[in-house]
């Protein structure tokens, strides 16, 4: 019966461990902090990307439909469009959008981003390009580490990437 007891005791003990709450009272971001997801992207056409293309964006024109998913409801989301990054050298996004989240925070936004500045003439020369899309649940900033794509702790980033070839367009 002893012998029952020194082993009942040690189990009771370790199994009395209660973990705290995620979430405070009034703190809406209390709980851990997790990566934004990319759903889908679509033209303004409705049409979407797939992966990996190649597609065909127009010099001057054009939107994004970006649909995106964040559990932390509370959190702006960051869009920052990037074409050849690193290619021979690291470059600032062509274009970039956000969402608040609004009065009624969901965990499902669509963010409406215009590709002005995504494709240039210089880039309408046939070729194919990388073309690049982050999604940060902070704004990014610029490091010696990640020039133009950085984000501090505890942000988080979703990428998806693309080839894409652009054209002028019609005259």
């Amino acid at each position: 019966m002893a012998h029952a007891a020194t082993l009942v005791a040690p189990t009771l003990l370790w199994g009395c461990v209660v973990p705290p709450p995620l979430r405070n009272e009034g703190d809406p971001d209390a709980g851990v902090n997790q990566p934004p997801a990319l759903r889908a992207v679509r033209t303004s056409a409705g049409d979407e990307l797939t992966r990996p293309g190649p597609h065909e964006l127009v010099v001057g024109v054009g939107e994004l439909r970006v649909t995106a998913s964040d559990t932390d409801r509370d959190d702006t989301l960051y869009v920052r469009m990037y074409v050849d990054y690193g290619l021979p050298s690291p470059t600032a996004a062509r274009a970039e959008c956000r969402a608040a989240p609004g009065a009624t925070p969901t965990t499902e936004r669509t963010l409406s981003c215009s590709l002005l500045g995504v494709c240039t003439d210089e880039l309408a020369d046939g070729a194919l390009h990388i073309f690049e899309l982050d999604l940060y649940d902070r704004e990014p900033a610029s490091s010696p580490a990640r020039l133009f794509r950085d984000v501090t702790a505890p942000g988080e980033v979703a990428t998806f990437w693309w080839q894409i070839t652009c054209a002028r367009a019609p005259s």
